[in-house]
């Protein structure tokens, strides 16, 4: 016992913790552009329950209407989600425009990296071990806002049915 406590006053001492691929990807804008001043705006974690109840409200929705059934094949292939939008001060589309982005945590595949106009669009993947759920981030870095979806669920699904959203936004 006396061994776990001194374990655990060294770890946190030493500040020793692992950076979710969010908090990792906070830190990369941070770093890039130090002139931003990033605030968390809004968190939406959906779990079974929230995953059930929205699932539910879109099978009221417009079953014509394409974005919401797109979004119906999303949401259920995920088994959790994570949703951060961090509003950016003092960022502008020159200065997001002018430097190079790179985001790229260990263990991650990148599948799709986007620039369109002033914005950044990236995909990153971490596929499943031994028939385990897959995880994917989306990141979105405009000179306004830093919007982070991270994605844990069926991995192929999951990038069939964000492929297909982008491919039908063409």
């Amino acid at each position: 016992m006396r061994y776990l406590l001194l374990l655990l006053v060294l770890a946190t001492a030493t500040g020793c913790r692992s950076l979710s691929p969010t908090e990792t990807a906070l830190d990369a804008v941070r770093r890039t552009y130090p002139e931003a001043r990033p605030t968390l705006e809004t968190t939406v974690n959906l779990g079974f329950f929230t995953r059930s109840l929205a699932l539910s409200v879109l099978a009221m929705g417009d079953r014509r209407d394409e974005d919401t059934q797109t979004l119906r094949r999303i949401v259920r292939t995920m088994r959790r989600a994570q949703i951060r939008r961090y509003r950016l001060a003092g960022l502008d589309s020159t200065t997001l425009a002018s430097r190079p982005f790179r985001f790229g945590p260990a263990g991650w595949e990148p599948i799709v990296r986007v620039r369109s106009g002033g914005d950044r669009i990236w995909v990153m993947g971490r596929p499943g071990e031994r028939g385990r759920p897959g995880t994917v981030m989306i990141g979105v870095l405009e000179p306004e806002a830093l919007t982070l979806v991270q994605a844990t669920g069926r991995y192929e699904r999951m990038l069939d049915a964000v492929s297909e959203a982008m491919a039908d936004d063409r």
